[in-house]
C-alpha cells in the first residue's frame, strides 16, 4: 500500500493498490510478483520485516 501512495507512475499505482487490498486479505502473491520484483528496495524491506518479526 505504501508503494501505491508514494509512486507517481499510474500503472504501478493501480497494481500496487490492488495488490495491497488483496494482501490485507491474506493473498500476498500479487504484491510479490506485481510490485516487489520490480522494485528491489521494497523486496529487501519486506524480507527484513519478515525476518525481524520471525525473530520476535
Amino acid at each position: 500500500m505504501a508503494v501505491a501512495f508514494k509512486t507517481k507512475d499510474a500503472k504501478l499505482k493501480q497494481v500496487a493498490f490492488s495488490a495491497g487490498i488483496s494482501g490485507l486479505c491474506g493473498i500476498t502473491e500479487p504484491a510479490l510478483y506485481g510490485v516487489h520484483l520490480r522494485l528491489k528496495k521494497t523486496l529487501f524491506a519486506c524480507m527484513i520485516g519478515a525476518g525481524s518479526s520471525n525473530l520476535f
